[in-house]
C-alpha cells in the first residue's frame, strides 16, 4: 500500500488527522486487513514525526486521534505464547543448547534471532546478570541492528544468570 495515491503531493505540514482518516477509509474500502491499516498509518505518522529542524526538534507536532481517524482495532491476532506452567515443563525437558535457548527466550523476552546472535565475549556481562543485544542472526547471517533501539541491555534473574554461566563454562568465545 502506497501512501502517495491517497495523500498525493500533500506537504508534510498538511498531513494530520483528516488526511489520515481519508487514508483509513480508502484502505477499509479496499478491504485491507486491520493490521495492514494500522501499520500504514504508523508509517505515515513516523514520516511526519521524523521531520526535524536544525536544532533537532520535531517540526510538525501532531496529536493523532485514532478515534477520529477511525483506526480499526487489531484483534484476534494469533500470537502463540506459553504460560508459566508450560515453560516450566518445556525448559527442563529440553537438553543442551535447546534448553538454554528456551530458557533465554522465556526469561528475557528476546527474539530467536537475538538469542542466536549472542556471543560469549561480547554481550554477556562477566557475572551474566545482563545481556546486550548487539547483533542478531537472520537467514543464517549475523547482522547488527540498523537502529540504536535494536541494541538493548536486558537484566536477567540470578537463576538464569547462573544457568548461563554454567552453560558457558570455560569457553571464552563463540555463539
Amino acid at each position: 500500500m502506497e501512501l502517495c495515491p491517497c495523500l498525493g503531493d500533500m506537504p508534510l505540514s498538511s498531513i494530520g488527522n483528516p488526511p489520515a482518516k481519508g487514508l483509513v477509509g480508502q484502505m477499509l474500502a479496499e478491504r485491507r486487513s486491520h493490521k495492514t491499516i494500522k501499520n500504514v498509518i504508523r508509517v505515515a505518522k513516523m514520516v511526519v514525526a521524523f521531520a526535524i529542524n536544525d536544532e533537532g526538534d520535531q517540526i510538525y507536532l501532531r496529536n493523532w486521534n485514532h478515534e477520529f481517524i477511525d483506526l480499526p482495532d487489531v484483534s484476534d491476532q494469533h500470537t502463540p505464547t506459553y504460560s508459566a506452567d508450560e515453560v516450566q515443563r518445556i525448559v527442563p525437558s529440553a537438553k543442551g543448547q535447546s534448553q538454554m535457548l528456551y530458557a533465554l527466550l522465556a526469561g528475557t523476552g528476546m527474539r530467536i534471532g537475538e538469542v542466536s546472535g549472542l556471543e560469549i565475549d561480547k554481550p554477556i556481562s562477566h557475572d551474566a546478570s545482563t545481556i546486550k543485544t548487539l547483533q542478531s542472526v537472520r537467514s543464517g547471517a549475523v547482522q547488527t541492528p540498523t537502529a540504536r533501539n535494536g541494541m538493548t541491555e536486558i537484566d536477567i534473574t540470578s537463576e538464569l544468570a547462573l544457568a548461563v554461566r554454567e552453560f558457558i563454562g570455560e569457553r571464552k568465545s563463540g555463539l
